[in-house]
């Protein structure tokens, strides 16, 4: 009895199997995606290179995301700032060139370069309203303005912009202070840029005519300093050291233009105001100024001599650029010792150039 229940239930299990094996589908009928994934190279997911790579790759990108979402976040937290700013207290409320401006820096440290520029003049347009169109608080704005339009390119307007800097440094700094003297430099730090850099339009010619000017506007500078008897006499060395510079530059182009026989025209007039010191044994100032008109000569066609004219002219200037030189030099005693020989080797070396530039030209 107890085999035959054996049997029996031997018999009812491979049926259950049986019938349960029926119900699962064979190799045969898998679907093709499935299949796909059976058919997967095993050497390819385990392959440690692919993995670094991976990584590699999504490492990298990562502080570019990063970087992304912080400028988002500070722009707008810049923009809430500004909406904020404008409802409260108008257009041209207090606060808002500040805003304008740290707005601005945002996007020029990003790269943007046009936001930045349209910013920064929004934040020097606030600031003249609100303080006058001479005001210190405008200069470090129209710099600011300044900097993303060179990025830009547009010299034309970078040039009037830095024009007009000067200028507004000039109406709120006295001669005789330190702030009038770096602003000079800075001024005429970027003529020699757009010069060298050829940002200045008319080629040549151009570039000639703004040496010219920026040779007048050294001298000008430097006698309203003498002048004003100021106290930063050691200041005016890099001033007069350009001016030389310009000088003897313009006395090259000349011998060049004498030399490939294209003369200089007589050109038109400035009035430039011109400083000497008076007789000591003589009543008044022992400095004075006078008003004297200067030609700015252009290339052209025209009588050999006035090259020879005006040649002689800047080589003169060469030769009183060192005479300051030396004059600065005994004047002051807050120069140290190492200045004072780097100030003798600049005399020894103006000297050289405007001896060999007064040399006759040779012949062709």
């Amino acid at each position: 009895m107890k085999s035959w229940l054996v049997v029996t239930a031997l018999i009812l299990g491979n049926v259950l199997w049986l019938q349960a094996s029926a119900r699962q589908p064979s190799g045969a009928m898998l679907s093709e995606s499935a299949l796909a994934i059976t058919q997967l190279r095993t050497d390819l997911l385990l392959d440690p290179g692919l993995l670094t790579k991976d990584k590699a790759d999504v490492e990298a990108a990562l502080p570019a995301v990063a970087e992304a979402e912080t400028f988002g976040i500070r722009q707008r937290e810049r923009e809430a700032t500004i909406d904020r700013l404008l409802h409260e207290r108008g257009i041209y409320g207090e606060g808002l060139p500040e805003a304008y401006s740290e707005y601005g820096k945002l996007h020029f440290d990003n790269g943007n370069y046009q936001q930045a520029a349209q910013l920064f003049r929004q934040a020097w347009h606030t600031s003249r309203v609100n303080a006058g169109l001479y005001s210190e608080t405008q200069l470090s704005y129209l710099n600011s303005l300044i900097e993303s339009l060179i990025e830009l390119e547009h010299w034309e307007e970078v040039h009037d912009l830095h024009q007009l800097g000067f200028l507004v440094a000039s109406r709120i700094y006295p001669p005789d202070d330190i702030r009038y003297l770096i602003a000079a430099e800075f001024y005429a730090s970027w003529k020699w840029q757009a010069i060298e850099g050829n940002h200045v339009s008319g080629g040549y010619r151009g570039a000639f005519d703004t040496a010219q000017q920026l040779s007048a506007f050294y001298t000008e500078v430097i006698d309203k300093a003498e002048h004003a008897d100021s106290a930063h006499t050691e200041r005016l060395v890099s001033l007069v050291l350009g001016k030389a510079r310009t000088d003897i530059s313009i006395a090259r182009a000349l011998l060049r233009s004498h030399a490939a026989r294209s003369a200089l025209g007589s050109g038109r007039y400035i009035t430039e105001t011109e400083c000497f010191d008076a007789d000591p044994d003589l009543p008044g100032p022992a400095r004075r100024c006078r008003q004297v008109q200067l030609a700015l000569y252009e290339m052209d066609e025209a009588p050999a001599f006035s090259v020879n004219f005006a040649l002689g002219r800047y080589l003169t200037q060469v030769n009183q650029s060192v005479a300051r030189l030396e004059r600065i030099k005994a004047s002051t005693d807050r120069l140290q010792q190492a200045e004072r020989d780097w100030i003798d080797s600049l005399i020894n070396t103006l000297h050289r150039e405007a001896q060999g530039l007064s040399r006759p030209p040779r012949q062709f």
